[in-house]
């Protein structure tokens, strides 16, 4: 195994430096200048300029004059797409030939701005609008997502260093209870310790804390922001460890995207967005769908009669109307559908989900009172899940419980925000949320009912949050901000009905919590190609309804509820630098890390038998996660981009009175080190290469550390093809070794997925 893997990167490296050699005798390079002016005349400094040719993206800044310049061009065409803050952003056509460009940008009308203030993702932890101010803050491109050869968005987002799931198995076929969200090792359950956004609002599983990725078509995402750290200070509750924010694309113009593709496991994938415009109105729908035959995932030396693959299948679709008001506002309703159906490895274990959801949204851009913002959105939510007990040989199985789980929420966003004076911003506002859920359930015992439990309630939470941006002097800003949460857990009840026997009825006392979330941020601008920036803060989570009151079972392993747990805390604070060098073709960054989470929800061994392990979510004591993240973007040439990053992170448990024995231990299922790297070229022929690979050392599927899973590695590539009338014929593959890796231990192995390979066709009508 390690043999095959020494070779493929020696493959990797050959094949890079060939095509590092080929580039030499590419088409004659050419310098492209220009000036990015607003249309009074005055020159815009700082704004981002990306080059579009050859299906590669290559980002400049202007200069203090305006000015920007691409060197060692060699397309004949392409488009630059140039935005600042404050103004609309503008595409304008490329030939070669052209090579100086004068671009004027317009005002911004509120739609195009309300990427910064809705979603609050302007208010990153500099204070500024450019995402990448945060040194291992990532902003990734609808093109770089379609670049990446994995096929679920949470699978590309994996390229990204510091992001995880719970499991190394993705939402293409693994249960969605295993689709927490951590950034930067915190340490995910099935609840995410990252709030994960699909614009403005929460896409975080209202029970359960998991997400539902496929909830997002993916041809409707403009970009993804990944922003790790304590950010409860202005998301509140979920957003422990930091943010992912799906932005889909505006209704700037009729507009449409189509995309299809067919893989092995008998895997079709299809999804499409579009737009159009009436004038001041705007209708914008999108949908997804995808099934596949699956993988068998135990190892076939233990495989039983009862083993069969991990088969699932989902729907998707939105729709929204808006009504735009000139440059000073809109207001928009959308609806949403998702639904899936998923076998999970053996006859007797299915689940499958139905999410609805409605939202209502409006926006005034007031010069004198600044903008305001609301957010109204509601849905429910119906998951069915089926558990059994397998036998020691994996012949039989016979059914342990079936789960009804009927939710429903209610949230609200509303926000200001405004520049008082040149050097200071205000944000202010509040939001709450309102989940109410019980899992109903049949316990069984050697096929027979024994008895139907409900265990649920309803949990509130409430937050006023604000804001202050100061701009000390022209290189150097200052960052305060300071949240007060307030989560309360209310009409919670167990009931257990036994098939024979007397009932019984707990009544859960109403009980609540508090929190208070600062955080101080400030970055210095040491030139114009240096960033230096650090951070200090504190966040929270509150468990979810999941965690108190539904148990489950994975294979041989029982993890109990626990409805009195506390919520989380995370103390911690970082510090890195951004440096650009090599007329911005190279960028190096490096930030390190440190904090602490008091009172973390983990699954804690009770029990362990040849038969059957039992664990309950218990609040741990304190973990600590000390670590640093670097890496480079390197822009060989025009037509070769090269980037590779490493984290290191020693995820501990450092207290626990409980049991003292765990203090020590690594944190289940987080791996001390992880490497990914990316390269692409934009060959002859307008055939367009990317590879991308990841690999992560040794973790852990138990708080005890005795189920190691071993390290893994997984290679992955997209090579397309533009076509005539906005037409592209692409082929992507996952895991292109066929490496086999496990994924878990319930105690027996589970396997990652197999090598997955597609061809597909994509359409845009206007490129």
């Amino acid at each position: 195994m390690l043999r095959s893997r020494r070779l493929t990167l020696a493959a990797v490296v050959a094949v890079v430096f060939h095509i590092t050699q080929f580039s030499l005798w590419a088409a004659p390079p050419q310098e492209l200048r220009g000036v990015v002016k607003d249309r009074s005349g005055a020159v815009i400094a700082k704004a981002q300029v990306l080059l579009r040719a050859d299906g590669q993206e290559i980002s400049r800044t202007t200069q203090a004059d305006g000015s920007f310049v691409f060197t060692g061009v060699t397309a004949t065409n392409g488009s630059l797409v140039v935005s600042a803050s404050g103004f609309a952003t503008s595409t304008t056509a490329w030939q070669a030939g052209t090579n100086q460009l004068s671009i004027t940008l317009l005002p911004a009308a509120v739609q195009q701005s309300l990427d910064v203030t809705a979603t609050r993702t302007s208010i990153l932890p500099t204070g500024v609008d450019d995402v990448e101010a945060q040194p291992d803050a990532v902003s990734v491109s609808s093109t770089q997502l379609q670049q990446w050869g994995a096929l679920a968005t949470d699978d590309k987002l994996r390229n990204v260093a510091g992001f995880s799931l719970l499991r190394r198995s993705g939402s293409q076929t693994a249960n969605p209870t295993s689709q927490g969200v951590s950034l930067r090792g915190l340490g995910a359950s099935g609840a995410s310790r990252a709030l994960v956004l699909a614009d403005g609002i929460p896409l975080n599983d209202p029970f359960g804390g998991w997400i539902y990725w496929a909830r997002v078509p993916q041809t409707s995402l403009d970009q993804v922001q990944l922003i790790p750290g304590g950010v409860s200070a202005l998301y509140g509750n979920d957003a422990l460890g930091g943010v992912v924010n799906l932005e889909t694309r505006h209704a700037v113009q009729t507009d449409a995207s189509v995309e299809g593709s067919y893989g092995n496991e008998r895997s079709p994938f299809g999804s499409g967005w579009g737009a159009m415009r009436f004038g001041q109105w705007a209708v914008v729908a999108s949908g997804e769908g995808f099934r596949t035959d699956g993988y068998t995932a135990v190892p076939k030396a233990v495989r039983g009669a009862v083993d069969t693959p991990v088969v699932s299948q989902y729907g998707s679709g939105t729709l929204r109307v808006e009504r735009m008001f000139g440059n000073r506002g809109r207001v928009f309703l959308s609806g949403s559908l998702y639904g899936e159906d998923r076998l999970n490895g053996t006859p007797l274990q299915i689940n499958d989900t139905t999410i609805r959801q409605l939202a209502f949204g409006t926006d005034y851009d007031s010069a004198a009172a600044g903008l305001f913002t609301l957010r109204l959105y509601g849905g429910t939510e119906n998951y069915h899940q089926t558990f059994s007990s397998i036998a020691a040989d994996r012949n039989s199985e016979s059914l342990t419980d079936i789960q009804y789980v009927p939710a429903q929420q209610m949230g609200l966003l509303a926000q200001w925000s405004k520049q008082i004076a040149s050097r200071l911003t205000l944000l202010a506002g509040l939001d709450g949320l309102d989940v109410q859920g019980f899992s109903n359930e049949t316990t069984y015992s050697r096929g027979q009912p024994t008895a139907r439990l409900s265990n649920g309630g309803t949990q509130q939470s409430l937050g006023a949050f604000a804001e202050g941006i100061v701009q000390i002097t022209s290189r150097w800003s200052l960052t305060l901000a300071g949240r007060e949460d307030l989560w309360s857990n209310f009409d919670a009840s167990s009931t257990r009905i036994p098939t024979q026997g007397k009932p019984t009825l707990i009544v859960y006392p109403d009980r609540g919590q508090n929190a208070f979330s600062p955080r101080l941020t400030t970055s210095y601008h040491a030139g114009e190609h240096t960033v230096l920036y650090a951070s200090a803060y504190r966040s929270f989570r509150a468990p979810t309804l999941n965690e108190l009151y539904r148990s489950f079972r994975v294979g041989n392993v029982q993890t109990l509820a626990n409805p009195f747990l506390r919520a989380e805390h995370f103390t911690g604070g970082e510090g890195g630098v951004r440096v650009t060098t090599l007329h911005d073709r190279m960028t190096l960054y490096g930030v390190g890390f440190w904090g602490f989470v008091t009172d973390p929800v983990s699954n804690v061994t009770l029990s362990t038998t040849p038969q059957l392990i039992v664990r309950m979510r218990e609040n741990l004591g304190r973990t600590q996660a000390p670590g640093l993240q670097a890496g480079i973007h390197y822009i060989v040439t025009n037509r070769i981009w090269l980037s590779c990053a490493y984290q290191f992170i020693n995820s501990t448990v450092s207290s626990f009175s409980a049991d003292p024995a765990l203090v020590g231990n690594q944190v289940p299922l987080v791996p001390k080190n992880e490497f990914v790297f990316q390269g692409t070229w934009a060959a002859p022929q307008k055939i367009f290469v990317a590879i991308q690979g990841r690999t992560a050392s040794n973790e852990f599927d138990d708080d005890q550390n005795l189920l190691p899973l071993g390290a893994y590695f997984v290679l992955s590539a997209t090579v397309s093809r533009p076509l005539p009338k906005g037409f592209d014929v692409f082929f992507q593959g996952e895991n292109l070794t066929n490496d086999q890796y496990e994924i878990g231990r319930t105690p027996v192995a589970t396997l990652g997925q197999p090598i997955l390979a597609r061809i597909g066709l994509r359409w845009q009508s206007r490129k």
